[in-house]
């Protein structure tokens, strides 16, 4: 085996890959799969959001960039947000006096774009314009079979093994309205319950490692909002239900629990349960997810031009290596990494590398050696080329 294959086996066997997730806003307007096409095709894929720290970066990027392009002077209103003094259009309301556009229209002077445009002066969208995101409707069927339990806690996962339904629940409603929300009976089992029904809630506090009891009524996601303002979120899987027992060992009410379903995915196949939305949503003619202000969610009609983010995954580790040569290795670093480029390239991995050197050299037989790392700036393995990858 030459040195280059050497040096190559040693390397993967000390690599360890983790994942970052970059977002990107794109003003240009487009429907949700003209918008998924781009991100395919220049990023990952349309954004995911994996829980609320992704979520409070993505809104800060979509309030910065104010949800759009440009709008007229004097005013202008982007994808839901309301025009400036003489005009604007507000994701397809009727433009005021002097222009206004409806959907992404170009508005005339002293007017404004619509369907995700910046107002210009005077004018101006601001935080208030909505962007796609890649989440979408999976079915029109209200009562899927494919549907899947989530809790809203996302780094809680749902295990239908660990779970403590009442005897014949889920139900679904026997007939009625769809059922996807969890609430706890007073003997700790579960029930299914339309999602828009009034309930007192249980909140954990992450900080304090506790559950909080609410006697206010109200609906799922109301209650959902409510947790993720004043605390982290609902309860959340059996070992903080188990908390909550424990501490409330005798009550006379019912409660909802952070356990919902949705037949809802994310464009890059990934996983994550986290939603954060604003309203019920409406799978039957709204199917894609557009992130508001805020930072909650709202379906809509996948045909809407609107501006969108895309997310791009990259892959950044430390490798730790030696190498020894009969020669100086400072004096032939480029190449030494120009070969180990070459051999992730014949893997379909396309890579940046750079040395991050130690000092000093050690004397082997004759032979100098260098004890060195190699860090990997990123590693882009759904990329054909080196421009996508992000230092």
């Amino acid at each position: 085996m030459d040195q280059s294959s050497w040096l190559f086996v040693l390397l993967l066997s000390q690599i360890a890959l983790s994942q970052d997730l970059e977002y990107h806003f794109i003003k240009d307007p487009k429907t949700w799969d003209e918008a998924q096409t781009f991100c395919r095709e220049f990023y990952t894929d349309l954004a995911t959001v994996r829980n609320m720290k992704e979520l409070k970066e993505l809104e800060s990027l979509r309030a910065a960039a104010g949800g759009g392009a440009g709008g007229g002077a004097g005013g202008g209103a982007g994808g839901g947000a309301d025009g400036g003094a003489d005009g604007g259009a507000d994701g397809g309301a009727d433009g005021g006096a002097g222009g206004g556009a409806d959907g992404g229209a170009d508005g005339g002077a002293g007017g404004g774009a619509g369907g995700g445009a910046d107002g210009g002066a005077g004018g101006g969208a601001g935080g208030g314009a909505d962007v796609w995101i890649g989440l979408h409707q999976t079915s029109d069927d209200a009562r899927d079979t494919n549907r899947k339990w989530l809790w809203s806690q996302p780094e809680v996962q749902f295990n239908e093994a660990e779970t403590e339904w009442r005897p014949g629940q889920p139900d679904d409603g026997g007939g009625g309205a769809p059922e996807n929300c969890g609430e706890i009976h007073i003997g700790n089992i579960w029930d299914d319950l339309p999602c828009n029904s009034g309930r007192n809630f249980i909140c954990y506090s992450e900080s304090s490692n506790t559950t909080v009891m609410s006697d206010d009524s109200r609906t799922w996601l109301e209650a959902q909002q409510f947790c993720r303002e004043h605390y982290t979120d609902l309860v959340s899987g059996l070992d903080q239900l188990r908390q909550f027992r424990d501490k409330y060992p005798t009550r006379s009410a019912y409660y909802w629990i952070g356990l919902s379903r949705d037949t809802w995915a994310w464009s890059d196949g990934s996983d994550s349960s986290f939603r954060n939305w604003n309203s019920d949503v409406n799978p039957l003619n709204h199917k894609c997810a557009a992130l508001r202000a805020q930072g909650r969610w709202e379906s809509d009609n996948c045909d809407l031009k609107k501006p969108f983010v895309c997310g791009l995954k990259t892959w950044k580790t430390l490798v730790k290596i030696s190498l020894s040569s009969a020669v100086d290795p400072n004096s032939h670093d480029s190449e030494i990494l120009k070969q180990l480029e070459e051999k992730f390239k014949e893997r379909n991995l396309n890579v940046k590398l750079s040395w991050k050197r130690r000092k000093g050299f050690q004397e082997e037989k004759g032979r100098a050696v260098m004890r060195t790392r190699i860090n990997i700036i990123n590693v882009c393995d759904e990329f054909n080329n080196l421009e996508n990858c992000v230092q």
